[in-house]
């Protein structure tokens, strides 16, 4: 059987559907409500650890995601993915109102840095450790600089990656000789940035910092090094040149003093002297101001000097306007360096 509806009956009823359309759609926000908010306010990842995080109840508009640290954590893709130890805020902006979701990196468990071939990565560890000893198992992989934080709160380690590979770290308290830490440092594609590791730390004063690399101590004692000494002294008044500051005058009998230092150094690194004393009791010739940079493993007055003034406490040292007169010893048998400065 054929119905036939007339025109204004079939307008009627569109009108009607319609009509019942729009009950229903005004109806939705009714009986299916969801709330804007993210899918989750809080994580916590391992580094290079991801998990998903979106912002749920959003028909329509436009999404802006910012982030208040990139170093400890990025976000792409509806994942939020670990960097760097730390904590970071992710913020998503939607319609006028801002959603926050706090991230929280942590070390993996097992303990690896990763780090770029070429590349670098700052490991910090927080301790109440007076001294540390590092003793790292393939200087091939990578080679390492350390320095004591400004604040006395512990220890900046300079990772460089070499070549790909993996190295592993063991960091020992210089007093009883036992290992407190231990990591493996991996050198490939990727790189972690900065790691830190909290072992527990107060606050301490502290005037000066130590510096050293690569342990490996196997550098040949008949090389040529008569001009290290003065190759580092040009260095140090080319990096106080382009800081506008007047060059550092050579002290021969200040360099003997160095010399003796680098001596002790090689068995005892610290500012300390295997007898105890202040490392300035070295010093033999009249003096005001005094100041005292050391290191190990670097094998050229280049790396010594670069590594140096990538430390802010050894920068600050080399460019200080308090000085006027320097000494430098090195020790090509364990490759240990130390410059000592004075004000006349």
């Amino acid at each position: 059987m054929k119905i036939s509806l007339g025109k204004s009956l079939a307008v009627f009823l569109s009108a009607l559907i319609f009509m019942l359309g729009m009950v229903s759609l005004c109806a939705l926000p009714v009986n299916a409500a969801q709330t804007v908010g993210l899918s989750r306010t809080s994580v916590t990842l391992e580094v290079g650890q991801s998990a998903s995080l979106k912002l749920n109840g959003v028909s329509s508009g436009k999404i802006v995601w910012s982030m208040s640290d990139k170093n400890v954590a990025k976000y792409s893709k509806g994942k939020v993915t670990g960097v760097s130890e730390g904590t970071t805020y992710i913020f998503a902006k939607y319609n006028g109102k801002k959603y926050k979701c706090k991230v929280t990196v942590v070390p993996a468990e097992n303990n690896v840095v990763n780090v770029k071939k070429g590349g670098s990565v700052s490991v910090y560890v927080y301790t109440d450790i007076d001294e540390i000893m590092i003793e790292y198992s393939d200087s091939s992989v990578c080679s390492v600089s350390c320095g004591v934080l400004s604040d006395g709160s512990g220890y900046a380690l300079k990772i460089k990656g070499k070549k790909s590979g993996t190295s592993s770290f063991k960091l020992y308290d210089a007093d009883n000789k036992s290992v407190y830490l231990e990591f493996d440092v991996k050198v490939g594609s990727k790189s972690d940035g900065k790691v830190s590791f909290d072992l527990g730390s107060k606050k301490t004063s502290q005037d000066v910092s130590d510096t050293w690399g690569s342990f490996d101590t196997s550098s040949d004692a008949s090389e040529d090094t008569s001009g290290y000494i003065d190759e580092v002294i040009r260095l140090v008044n080319e990096e106080r040149a382009a800081a506008g500051k007047s060059a550092l005058k050579k002290n021969d009998e200040l360099c003997n003093n160095a010399q003796v230092r680098a001596g002790e150094i090689s068995s005892y690194f610290s500012h300390t002297r295997p007898d105890g004393k202040n490392c300035f009791t070295v010093i033999t010739v009249p003096y005001g101001y005094a100041g005292e940079n050391i290191a190990m493993g670097q094998r050229t007055p280049e790396e010594v000097m670069d590594c140096w003034m990538e430390s802010s406490g050894h920068k600050q040292n080399i460019l200080s306007s308090n000085y006027t007169s320097v000494g430098v010893g090195y020790d090509p048998s364990t490759n240990c360096w130390v410059q000592i400065f004075i004000s006349d």
